[in-house]
């Protein structure tokens, strides 16, 4: 729905909860939301260089939520090629950081303490999960550019506001932070990610992810029996930065158990590990060495 740009940019646009700012021509904004339900919303907005403003994406997205632990109709995560792209890249090393005061400290009953440690190793874990295309399947690390530099520790938090909106384009502070935090109750974590115009794939300007710590419990053991209502860490975070690299989602009811399933349930791993269609995605955007 392409509508005139006047008195848009700045403005927060809410799909179904799902919120961001109108950016400036020549830019977009994409946020992804994982709810306690399971399911996801999603909302991108972009400003063309025209001067028109598209909403893509809208709807309510829980209308095809996941099925409980993986539908029996999908096939193995390593003979499922579904994959989709979302239209952008990260086309630069990808520094990023994470803000380690933040990080919670409990998770689930009889469990040791989480140190930040080893919240900032999940994180990192998540991330080279992505990068490196670690899989089960046999497939080679190919992908061409696919690179992330943690920087370390930061006093900054994601850019979004206390109702959970992906900031103005004009206010992200070109860091991509990752932080634990406040998100209304039934979101369990968020990302945002800012892109700029450019032929072909949009590029990547700010990728920012939060983990709801406040509604929300985390856990660094998902498979351990005493896991109980907690989300695993990476896992989380290797769906997310899946989005950071430009791969979309595929549906839930015949890709159960891709990465880029909608869906990270609770107490579960599977995200850690890609799958062929997660491999596949990658390599559509980037191309192999």
């Amino acid at each position: 729905m392409p509508l005139d740009v006047c008195n848009l940019v700045g403005r927060v646009i809410r799909d179904h909860g799902a919120g961001v700012t109108v950016g400036p021509p020549g830019t977009g904004v994409y946020t992804e939301e994982i709810l306690e339900s399971g399911e996801i919303q999603e909302l991108e907005v972009t400003t063309s260089e025209a001067r028109e403003v598209e909403l893509l994406l809208v709807g309510d997205d829980t209308s095809s939520g996941p099925s409980s632990g993986g539908s029996t109709s999908s096939p193995s995560a390593c003979n499922d090629s579904g994959n989709n792209q979302a239209g952008w890249e990260e086309d630069h090393d990808h520094n990023w950081r994470f803000n380690r005061d933040t990080a919670p400290i409990n998770q689930g009953l009889g469990e040791p303490d989480m140190t930040k440690d080893e919240a900032e190793a999940a994180l990192r874990g998540g991330t080279v999960d992505i990068t490196h295309t670690l899989n089960d399947c046999g497939l080679n690390d190919n992908v061409n550019g696919t690179t992330a530099t943690y920087l370390g520790d930061t006093s900054r938090n994601s850019q979004m506001s206390a109702a959970g909106d992906c900031v103005s384009y004009f206010s992200k502070d070109e860091v991509n932070v990752v932080d634990f935090g406040d998100l209304p109750y039934d979101k369990v974590g968020k990302t945002c990610i800012w892109t700029i115009y450019n032929v072909g794939n949009d590029e990547v300007a700010e990728s920012d992810i939060r983990l709801n710590r406040v509604d929300h419990n985390w856990t660094i053991h998902p498979n351990a029996p005493i896991c109980v209502n907690e989300y695993d860490v990476e896992s989380l975070m290797a769906h997310e930065r899946g989005h950071t690299y430009g791969i979309a989602h595929v549906n839930e009811d015949d890709h159960a158990y891709l990465t880029m399933s909608p869906e990270v349930a609770e107490c579960s791993s599977g995200p850690r590990t890609l799958g062929l269609g997660d491999v596949q995605s990658l390599r559509a955007v980037y191309g192999t060495t």
